[in-house]
C-alpha cells in the first residue's frame, strides 16, 4: 500500500468529514497531485460498502484500476466496452459512455442495482454538467444513502456553468500555486514565442474560447506551422516536450517539419489512432526514444509522464482551465524526488527538485497578433486567485525578459512593484491633500503662510528611494521641542511623529498667545494650526510696528502697507 502525502491524507479526511453533513462534495486537487490515490484511500475507508468509479476515457479507467489496487490492495473490476464485471465486485471502474450505451430498450447501467453502492466517485468532474453524464449520476443517486465525490483539478468550465446543481460543497481545494509553493511540483518557467505570421485577431469566440474551426485554419497555415516548429526547437533544447495542437492536420504537419529538421525526433497521436499503436507510441515517448509528442486532445487529462520537461501551447486558448490541464502534464517532479522521510519539509523538497534532472518545466506560449483577444497563460494558472492587475503586471514582466521567467517569481515581483506604487501614490495623495488644506489664502489675514513641511516634499521627490532624505532644521527643532529625540528615529518615522504631534490639541499656552494677540480660538484647534496662527499674528504685529516707526521718523508708508491702509481709513472717517 502507498503512503499518502500530508495533503492527500488531509484531503481524504476532509471528504469523510464533509459526507457527515452532505451527500455530495467536491475534491479540487492540482493536476498530478494524486486524485486517484486520494479516492483510493476513501474507498478503503468505506469498505465493506461497494464503490463505483466513473471515468470518461479508456486510459483513465486502467489508471484508476492500477492506483486503487496499489493504494488499497482491493481487486478492481472494469465495465468498459467488451469488458464486463461481476456486479458483486467491491470496486467497479466504468466509463460513462459504456454505462449510457443502450442494449435494447435500456442502458447498460441498468444491470447494476443503485442500492448496492455506498459511494460514487466521478473523475474529471467538470465534464459532468453534460446531459449523459448527469443521467448516469442520477441513476445511481436513486439510493438515498449514496455518497458522491467529484474529483477535478479544474472545476471552472469554459462555458461558465457552475457545478452546484450536482455538488453541494467543496471538501478540499489545493491548487497549482500551492503545489509549487509547498515543493510538490516543479517551478514553472514561461516563455512567449512570438510567431510573426500568426494572426488571431479575426477569430470569433464562443463559450469563452476561440471557435475551434477558425483557430484550426489559422494554425494549419504553412508559414504558421514553420514558425511554430522553429520557435519550439529553439526554446526546448534537449527537453522532452509535448505539443498541444488544435486538429489532426496541424499535429501531422508539425511532426513532419520537426522530423525534417531533426530526423526521428517527433511522433503524433489523436483519438482516432489505433489503441495498440497509441500505447506503443506513448511507451516510446516515455522511454525517451522520441523527444517530441504532438497530440490532439489525448494528453490533456489523466496522462501521466513526469519526464516531460516542456509544454508547447501550439493550441492557443483563452480558457485558463484548459491551459491548466495542458501545463499539468509537465509540472510533476521526477519519481521519488519529493517523497521519502528525508523530504518532509518544504525546503527539503524544493532542494531535492532543484538538484534533480528536472528542476523546472518550460511552458512555451505561442502567440502572434492577438487583437482584442487575451490568451490564457501559465501566469493565469498560477495566479488565478490574484487580482487581474497583478497577473497583468506579471505577464508584462515575463514578456519583457529575453529568457524564460519563473512564474512564481514574476508574480511575487509584480506584487512588490504594485505595493510600492500604491504606497508612493498614497503618500503623494496625502501630500497633495496637505498642500490644499495648509497652503492657501486665509480670510482673516489675507496672505499665505509657508508650510513647515515644504522641504519634506522636495526631499521625497528626489530622495525617497536613495535613502538620502534628511529632516530640515525646523523639523528637527520641532521634535526636540516636543520631547522627541530625532537622532533615534529614521527619516520616515520622524515625519510620522511630526504628523502625530501636529494633530494633537493646541496647548493652553498656544491658546493664551492667540487670545493675547487678538486671534480667535476655535474648538478642535490643533497644535499645527495654533502654531500657524501665532506666527501670522506675530508677523502682522511686527509689520505694523515697523511701519509705525517709519512714519514717526518722517517716512511715508507705502499705499499697500498695513499702516498706510490704516491712515487712509482714518481720513475717511
Amino acid at each position: 500500500m502507498l503512503t499518502l502525502r500530508p495533503y492527500q491524507r488531509e484531503a481524504s479526511d476532509s471528504v469523510m468529514r464533509e459526507w457527515r453533513t452532505v451527500n455530495s462534495t467536491l475534491l479540487k486537487l492540482f493536476t498530478g497531485g494524486g486524485k486517484t490515490i486520494v479516492f483510493g484511500d476513501i474507498i478503503r475507508r468505506i469498505q465493506p460498502m461497494p464503490a463505483i468509479v466513473l471515468v470518461h476515457r479508456e486510459e483513465l479507467a486502467w489508471q484508476a484500476k492500477e492506483r486503487i489496487e496499489e493504494t488499497t490492495g482491493i481487486q478492481v473490476g472494469i465495465e468498459m466496452g467488451e469488458l464486463h464485471v461481476n456486479t458483486a465486485s467491491p470496486v467497479i471502474v466504468a466509463t460513462v459512455q459504456t454505462l449510457y450505451a443502450r442494449r435494447g430498450s435500456r442502458c447498460r447501467m441498468g444491470k447494476f442495482d443503485p442500492l448496492q453502492f455506498g459511494c460514487l466517485i466521478a473523475d474529471e468532474f467538470h465534464h459532468y454538467m453534460a446531459r449523459r453524464f448527469r443521467d448516469v449520476i442520477s441513476y445511481f443517486r436513486q439510493s438515498p444513502d449514496l455518497r458522491v465525490l467529484g474529483c477535478t483539478a479544474t472545476p471552472k468550465r469554459h462555458d461558465g456553468l457552475a457545478l452546484s446543481p450536482i455538488c453541494e460543497s467543496v471538501a478540499f481545494d489545493y491548487g497549482v500555486k500551492a503545489g509549487v509553493d509547498d515543493g510538490w511540483l516543479v517551478d514553472i518557467k514561461a516563455k512567449e514565442a512570438f510567431v510573426k505570421d500568426l494572426d488571431l485577431s479575426g477569430i470569433h469566440t464562443a463559450h469563452g474560447d476561440f471557435v475551434e474551426g477558425e483557430l484550426a485554419r489559422i494554425m494549419e497555415e504553412e508559414k504558421v506551422l514553420h514558425g511554430v516548429a522553429s520557435v519550439t526547437l529553439q526554446e526546448i533544447g534537449q527537453r522532452r516536450a509535448i505539443i498541444y495542437t488544435v486538429r489532426v492536420k496541424q499535429a501531422e504537419r508539425l511532426c513532419e517539419i520537426f522530423n525534417r529538421h531533426k530526423p526521428g525526433c517527433a511522433i503524433w497521436i489523436c483519438g482516432e489512432t489505433n489503441r495498440e499503436d497509441r500505447r506503443a507510441m506513448l511507451r516510446e515517448f516515455k522511454s525517451g526514444k522520441v523527444q517530441i509528442l504532438c497530440n490532439v486532445g489525448i494528453a490533456t487529462e489523466g496522462f501521466d509522464d513526469p519526464g516531460i520537461g516542456a509544454v508547447v501551447m501550439a493550441r492557443p486558448t483563452m480558457s485558463a482551465s484548459l491551459c491548466e490541464q495542458m501545463i499539468g502534464r509537465g509540472d510533476r517532479p521526477l519519481p521519488g524526488v519529493v517523497d521519502g522521510p528525508e523530504k518532509e519539509t518544504v525546503e527539503q523538497r524544493k532542494s531535492a527538485i532543484a538538484s534533480s534532472a528536472k528542476p523546472d518545466c518550460l511552458v512555451v506560449d505561442v502567440s502572434g497578433n492577438l487583437g482584442k483577444h487575451k490568451l490564457a497563460t501559465a501566469v493565469d494558472v498560477l495566479g488565478g486567485d490574484m487580482p487581474d492587475v497583478t497577473r497583468a503586471r506579471a505577464i508584462k514582466i515575463a514578456k519583457a525578459s529575453t529568457v524564460p521567467v519563473s512564474v512564481t517569481e514574476a508574480l511575487e515581483r509584480a506584487n512588490e512593484e504594485l505595493a510600492r506604487e500604491k504606497e508612493k501614490a498614497e503618500f503623494r495623495r496625502k501630500l497633495d491633500a496637505d498642500r490644499r488644506s495648509r497652503i492657501k489664502p486665509t480670510a482673516t489675514y489675507g496672505y499665505q503662510w509657508v508650510n513647515v513641511f515644504s522641504e519634506e516634499y522636495r526631499n521625497y521627490s528626489g530622495a525617497q528611494h536613495s535613502g538620502t532624505a534628511r529632516l530640515t532644521e525646523r523639523q528637527y527643532a520641532y521634535l526636540k521641542r516636543n520631547g522627541v529625540d530625532p537622532s533615534k528615529l529614521t527619516y520616515w518615522r520622524a515625519i510620522k511623529e511630526i504628523e502625530r504631534l501636529s494633530n494633537t490639541p493646541a496647548t493652553d499656552k498656544q491658546k493664551w498667545m492667540i487670545a493675547k494677540h487678538g486671534g480667535l480660538v476655535s474648538i478642535g484647534l490643533t497644535k499645527r494650526d495654533a502654531s500657524k496662527m501665532i506666527d501670522q499674528l506675530l508677523n502682522k504685529k511686527k509689520r505694523i510696528k515697523n511701519e509705525t516707526k517709519i512714519q514717526t521718523a518722517g517716512g511715508r508708508p507705502s499705499p499697500g502697507s498695513i499702516a498706510g491702509q490704516g491712515k487712509r481709513t482714518n481720513r475717511i472717517r
